[in-house]
């Protein structure tokens, strides 16, 4: 069996080894990787897939097509050129024949992950909102499928995604700032704060706080942190308040939406669009949290064992010696 270890720190980069892999992206897409001096350019298709790879001189030198549901239909290899990113862009294990999709693996030739989606675990069981969807679309109700079984149309970015609940200030006519505080957790385990700063232009006037639920695509808590773009809509009413709600986007193409509640003073109607930044003040894993804590009980457990197991040897000497004088 292949003793290599493969080390993936983020997304731009990738150490197999001693090979060492730099991945250059642009709008959330893979378009080129550099491997020693050697630089391969990637064409996708239209799920982001590998489709056809060229060499610095524009050569081909690898082409790739696919079933609906990634089963291989074509691969042409240059020698020596091996992409092992292909479907959507995922990687495909040679010793499992399977996509790795950060989540779960995926099984191409089935059109099934090999483990349950987490949001339909956990999300459904903490949200009526997502219960409610999950319950509305039959194609959702198989936590194995893959994209709701319509693989010519959608793509899974990494298998899971991350919900949050915000407070938001925002202050502004005809440009506008804000702050938002984020809570929230990823569905691998992570979950923190992250405050975010906004600035961009406004059609209105809004001085206003509130509060907002929403998700984003992000694959861990700590990828929540960064530059994205945003746009955003309200529509309130003096001293009552009313709705508001935001789309971004981010520097890598994580996605996701806020709908949420605010009062202040506003005109009606606002609409604003601008960049934001968020830092990630928190970032833990509750996998982590909760591997500490069993080993903290284990070992309090042991050393209360210790404990007793050291005062009753204590009490049975007393109780041997105080036999052995009385028989003396």
């Amino acid at each position: 069996a292949d003793s290599t270890v493969t080390i993936y720190p983020n997304r731009y980069y990738e150490k197999e080894g001693t090979d060492v892999k730099l991945f250059v992206y642009a709008g959330g897409l893979k378009v080129a990787t550099k491997e020693g001096s050697t630089v391969t350019h990637h064409h996708a298709d239209h799920l982001t897939g590998a489709h056809v790879e060229t060499d610095s001189s524009g050569t081909t030198v690898q082409l790739n097509d696919y079933y609906p549901y990634g089963t291989v239909r074509l691969e042409e290899q240059g020698t020596g050129h091996n992409n092992d990113h292909l479907y959507t862009g995922k990687e495909l294990d040679d010793s499992t024949g399977l996509y790795y999709y950060g989540a779960r693996y995926y099984d191409s030739g089935l059109g099934r992950f090999v483990s349950v989606d987490p949001l339909v675990l956990d999300t459904a069981r903490s949200s009526q909102r997502v219960l409610k969807d999950i319950l509305s679309n039959p194609q959702s109700l198989n936590g194995y499928s893959y994209v709701l079984n319509n693989p010519l149309k959608y793509t899974d970015p990494n298998g899971e995604h991350e919900i949050h609940f915000s407070f938001t200030t925002n202050v502004g006519a005809g440009v506008s700032t804000g702050t938002t505080w984020s809570i929230g957790f990823a569905f691998d385990g992570s979950y923190g704060v992250t405050v975010s700063s906004s600035a961009g232009g406004l059609a209105g006037a809004d001085a206003s706080i509130g509060l907002r639920a929403g998700y984003s695509s992000s694959e861990s808590w700590i990828d929540t942190g960064g530059t994205s773009t945003y746009s955003e809509v309200s529509a309130k009413l003096p001293v009552i308040g009313g709705v508001e709600a935001s789309a971004n986007i981010s520097k890598e193409g994580a996605g996701g939406f806020d709908l949420g509640y605010s009062n202040g003073f506003s005109t009606p109607i606002s609409i604003g669009a601008g960049l934001e930044e968020g830092t990630v003040v928190i970032d833990r894993n509750i996998k982590d949290d909760f591997a500490n804590l069993k080993q903290s009980v284990s070992d309090a457990l042991d050393t209360a064992i210790d404990f007793v197991k050291s005062g009753t040897e204590k009490i049975v000497n007393t109780f041997s010696d105080n036999n052995e004088e009385n028989e003396k």
